[in-house]
């Protein structure tokens, strides 16, 4: 989420919800360049496998059918303290006459945060049929279009809107990278920072190769190896499939849970409390979906030409594995930097935010000043 102001400056409002992270599903961008970021952002943007992403018409059809709005449910413990979190930060930094846009905005929650926080120039969209009638049921939020990411320009004027919204939706993406090249131009964002966790950053990586003019830098955390045989990797991607198949999803995020890579070290509630919210959200369509080849993960060569400013950074007791995997990349990316989060496993900013987000903000400063 970011917001920039006549003075050129940009906000992230979830930056104080450092402690929290979206484990399913990557990246998050930032623009750069000419702005002046002054937080990192502490999510991720897109979870990319190696298996393929439904087509965007499957995405359409799904949602045109139903979605998880067609039923009563009530906001995430996870998903509210975003929304806290990111309407306490704007409270601060955004005007109250400010025309606020939330782009998959589900059934209006956090626009309804807005609200109630005396905005009134509200307005959003989302795919699902219902989303409309949800928001002005639940939170008296009208202004609600039905249309997909990227028919945002379309159905928005985004040329009025002072602050843009995407919470929690950019893994839904089929189309991430368009979406996402699309997006920049239609807010003329010029140059993004851009923030890959774990499996994330095999998207983040893509994208900076196709488009290196369009990045002002890169944070890799907790990558996978890239260049190794992932035999171990798609021996437990299978075991999770036919978990899922024989147990149920419920029955894989139990065994998720106990997984080395969300093993916590911090004793932090909140945090537990956090990691356990978003497994439990994690619907597991791509374990469901049969094995299919996703686009190819980026050659060394590639990466060794890439000029851009790139943090790699992981806990310093995560996984063995990722460890070295971080190391690898830090040695072939030519403006590579690497940092290492103490007291932290393979999910740093819930195990010890602070100085994750300590380490992140200054590179992000950094390069985002430097390239301006």
């Amino acid at each position: 989420m970011f917001e920039r102001n006549s003075d050129g400056t940009v906000f992230d409002p979830t930056a104080q919800s450092g402690a929290l992270r979206q484990e399913s599903p990557v990246d998050a961008c930032l623009p750069a360049a000419e702005w002046n970021v002054t937080r990192p952002i502490p999510c991720r943007l897109l979870q990319e496998t190696r298996y393929r992403l439904p087509e965007a018409a499957q995405y359409g059809r799904y949602y045109q059918s139903l979605s998880k709005y067609d039923v009563p449910a009530t906001t995430s413990v996870l998903d509210q303290a975003r929304i806290d979190a990111t309407v306490l930060f704007c409270q601060a930094h955004i005007a109250q006459d400010a025309v606020i846009a939330d782009l998959g905005c589900g059934d209006g929650a956090l626009l309804g945060g807005f609200k109630a926080a005396g905005w009134q120039a509200l307005q959003g969209l989302d795919p699902a049929p219902l989303s409309a009638q949800c928001a002005l049921e639940r939170y008296g939020v009208g202004g609600i279009h039905r249309a997909s990411m990227a028919e945002a320009d379309r159905v928005l004027d985004l040329s009025r809107v002072d602050l843009v919204c995407s919470m929690a939706v950019l893994e839904h993406l089929p189309n991430l990278r368009s979406d996402l090249q699309a997006l920049c131009r239609h807010l003329s964002l010029g140059r993004i920072a851009l923030v890959g966790m774990s499996q994330g950053a095999r998207a983040v990586l893509n994208f900076a190769i196709t488009a290196p003019q369009q990045v002002a830098c890169v944070v890799l955390d907790g990558p996978p190896d890239l260049f190794g045989a992932d035999a171990a990797d798609s021996a437990a991607r299978a075991q999770y499939r036919a978990l899922v198949r024989t147990g149920g999803i419920d029955a894989f995020r139990h065994a998720w849970l106990n997984h080395p890579l969300m093993r916590l070290r911090t004793r932090d509630p909140s945090a537990h409390q956090a990691l356990r919210a978003m497994i439990e959200r994690y619907p597991g369509r791509d374990l469901a979906a049969a094995a299919v080849e996703n686009t190819k993960d980026p050659l060394p060569a590639q990466l060794a030409s890439l000029q851009v400013p790139t943090l790699v950074i992981t806990g310093a007791h995560d996984v063995a594995e990722r460890i070295a995997a971080a190391d690898v990349l830090a040695r072939l990316l030519p403006r590579a930097e690497r940092a290492t989060v103490p007291e932290a496993g393979h999910l740093p900013n819930l195990d010890n935010p602070t100085a994750y987000n300590g380490i992140v903000r200054a590179f992000l400063e950094h390069h985002s000043s430097a390239s301006g």
